[in-house]
């Protein structure tokens, strides 16, 4: 067994490696297309809506401190449905799930740097 962790360089690197992040997205989508209709649905899309919420919120992308539950999967939905029409293709998901896993690695990159420039402040004084 081995262990991998996941820092700001890991990720892109996946996203790179095309066979790997297209084998991803296509049993990431197959799961959550639960009709197998080749589209997600909104209601389709909700466990992906929620992790991508927690994932904001720990990571620090969203920093409003009130959060509307019903907005809040509005617009990250919005940003899947990039046509409009209720449904979010592969492509579609593919885009914007790369989109926001890059988002993810810049601030694990960030991160790590605060967390070393916190360490040298300390140092220093």
């Amino acid at each position: 067994m081995s262990i991998k962790l996941l820092d700001g360089s890991t990720i892109p690197s996946f996203l790179e490696d095309e066979e790997a992040f297209e084998s991803w997205i296509a049993n990431r989508f197959a799961s959550l297309d639960v009709n197998k209709d080749g589209n997600l649905s909104y209601e389709e899309m909700m466990p992906e809506i929620e992790s991508l919420r927690v994932l904001m919120k720990d990571l620090e992308l969203d920093a409003r401190e009130e959060h509307d539950k019903t907005n809040d999967y509005s617009l990250i939905l919005k940003k899947f449905d990039r046509n409009s029409n209720g449904k979010v293709n592969k492509e579609d998901f593919k885009a914007e799930t790369k989109r926001i896993m890059l988002l993810v690695a810049v601030r694990l990159l960030m991160k790590a740097v605060e967390n070393e420039f916190a360490k040298l402040i300390v140092f220093s004084n």
